[in-house]
């Protein structure tokens, strides 16, 4: 399928599933930049394994080096926010009564708890910070990942709500090497953490032709 096709397509689909595979195609179809490494993104707490999202994870393709010259040492990381929806709901949905009857009261207190959790922009949920530093922690523990005083991560996020829908959200940050251990040790941590920039682009869909090169030059620029 053409480019233009599958930009048209990611713009227009609403099920997050599809948005997905268009995703991956565009990122690894064949000659593409990037290869996915996995499905989920793990999130560590002490050295132990806390929370995996529903984050596709691809890394630039090495074999462009020869074309391109080294490539960025990074991780990227695709994520639809329907999902994080829809985790925090099941996550508060409160249990059935006995015999199957509706617990009414149990839906109103987990209403009031969702709402609390539940940023007023949804591009600015905390949540979305946490997969990038999952992306970082996994450069960082990988035994074939060179050591590096700071490990960079690139998340694209898509949504179905208006306006937004129009966009393919870019976050990215610098995590210094510090902050991940002290997330590993937090009982050594002496010093106040120093979070990094998040920041974040909003990219058209349209126009639909130079929508995958617009993409991939994103993705590939140097992080400041």
């Amino acid at each position: 399928m053409a480019t233009h096709i599958l930009a048209k397509t990611l713009s227009v689909v609403r099920a997050p599933v599809s948005k997905r595979c268009i995703v991956g195609r565009m990122l690894v179809r064949e000659g593409g930049a990037f290869k996915r490494c996995c499905y989920r993104s793990e999130f560590f707490f002490a050295k132990r394994s806390v929370h995996r999202s529903d984050c596709d994870v691809f890394e630039p393709n090495e074999r462009l080096n020869k074309c391109f010259g080294q490539m960025p040492r990074l991780l990227v990381g695709y994520l639809h926010y329907s999902y994080v929806e829809g985790a925090r709901r099941q996550l508060l949905r409160p249990p059935r009564r006995p015999g199957g009857d509706p617990n009414v009261v149990g839906q109103s207190i987990s209403r009031r708890k969702l709402s609390k959790v539940t940023p007023k922009e949804w591009f600015r949920d905390p949540y979305l910070v946490c997969v990038l530093l999952s992306l970082a922690q996994r450069q960082a523990r990988a035994p074939t990942w060179p050591t590096q005083t700071a490990y960079s991560s690139r998340l694209l996020v898509t949504t179905t709500k208006k306006p937004d829908r129009e966009f393919i959200y870019l976050y990215e940050a610098a995590f210094a090497s510090e902050l991940l251990e002290m997330l590993d040790n937090p009982t050594l941590a002496t010093e106040r953490a120093t979070w990094p920039t998040i920041r974040l682009k909003k990219i058209p869909f349209e126009p639909y032709a130079d929508f995958q090169p617009r993409i991939i030059a994103e993705l590939l620029a140097p992080i400041a």
